[in-house]
């Protein structure tokens, strides 16, 4: 770390090696990738990091006959630490595969409706922690959206107010797995919409929901944009694992 910060580059705490790969069309993406952590925090041991993360990820987008988009795939994704202590040395690796289905209308009064309806299904497995057993988990969503686009153009500028409003549930099966990938949250103008709100796939929100907000963009004809975001979600459950910083809890 002193190596680092004394050659001007303070700021990486941690050291990050990899291997990528990645095939993207316009209707197919397949990814791949193999990294590598070391850190140089004091007092934190790179046993347990984990330093050691695998990801593959393929994902195909189809365009059905009764209309909508269908996206499906499946993933892997493992971690493994060094250390063969029980729990604190826990490897696992997660088996997935999903689907989603969307669509969206513009009613004749400017009304946009959007609809989503999708499941994923994942199995884990885990090493080196005695307290964690393997266990499948499912996930079926469902949710409807309606925004409200006006805009206003002037000599200066064009201005944008869109409220929206979305309905959705969020329905699970199975025993939770381990919370490894979640434990870091935010809320956020790019989640206000999303049925769940953790950062990762270990942690879901459950039960029934709604979000509303309002936004207001301003843009001149020179590029410049401005954008002013208020939100708020309400659940009819409390959704006990966000913490209070998050601005979730």
């Amino acid at each position: 770390g002193a190596y680092l910060l004394d050659h001007g580059d303070g700021a990486q705490d941690r050291l990050e090696s990899f291997l990528r790969d990645e095939k993207i069309t316009d209707r197919e993406m397949l990814t791949g990738s193999l990294t590598v952590y070391q850190t140089l925090r004091t007092g934190e041991d790179n046993d347990l990091l984990p330093p050691i993360l695998i990801d593959a990820s393929w994902e195909q987008r189809r365009t059905p006959g009764w209309g909508g988009t269908l996206t499906y795939g499946a993933d892997i994704q493992g971690h493994i630490r060094s250390s063969d202590a029980d729990v604190a040395g826990r490897d696992a690796l997660r088996l997935g595969a999903s689907w989603d289905w969307h669509d969206s209308h513009v009613l004749p009064v400017g009304l946009v409706v959007e609809t989503r309806l999708g499941m994923t299904l994942d199995h884990y497995s885990y090493w080196d922690d005695s307290t964690a057993s393997d266990t499948t988990h499912a996930r079926a969503y469902g949710a409807a959206t309606l925004r409200y686009p006006l805009m206003r153009q002037t000599a200066r500028a064009t201005h944008i107010l869109e409220p929206v409003v979305q309905l959705g549930w969020v329905g699970t099966s199975g025993t939770a797995p381990v919370n490894e990938d979640s434990t870091a949250t935010e809320f956020d103008q790019a989640n206000l919409l999303s049925l769940s709100r953790f950062a990762g796939e270990d942690a879901s929100e459950t039960g029934a929901q709604a979000a509303i907000g309002l936004s207001w963009t301003r843009q001149t004809p020179q590029g410049w944009q401005s954008r002013l975001t208020f939100g708020r979600v309400y659940r009819d459950t409390a959704a006990n694992d966000y913490t209070h910083t998050s601005g979730l809890d």
